[in-house]
């Protein structure tokens, strides 16, 4: 199978969780982020920022206030939706 464009676009996005902070990391200057979302396991929506501001920063710092435990990190671009597990220790 292939991937399409938009499929290899979203690849160069990556996000992690560091200290109190969630960070977006933009591989690629082609990817508008718009805005991201947080998510526990049982699918309820914990935070979420709107970004549009945010387009010629290369990271991006989200504080958040979660506990231990295992998120999803759902993030809104120009090429469509990315997302990412996130794990707190």
């Amino acid at each position: 199978t292939t991937e399409s464009e938009d499929e290899v676009e979203l690849v160069n996005l990556t996000g992690y969780y560091n200290d109190g902070f969630i960070y977006i990391k933009k591989l690629s200057g082609e990817i508008e982020i718009n805005g991201a979302s947080l998510f526990n396991m049982l699918g309820q929506k914990t935070s979420h920022w709107k970004l549009e501001s945010m387009q010629n920063v290369s990271v991006i710092k989200l504080p958040v206030n979660i506990g231990f435990g295992v998120y999803i990190l759902n993030i809104s671009t120009n090429k469509g939706n990315w997302t990412q597990k996130i794990i707190v220790k």
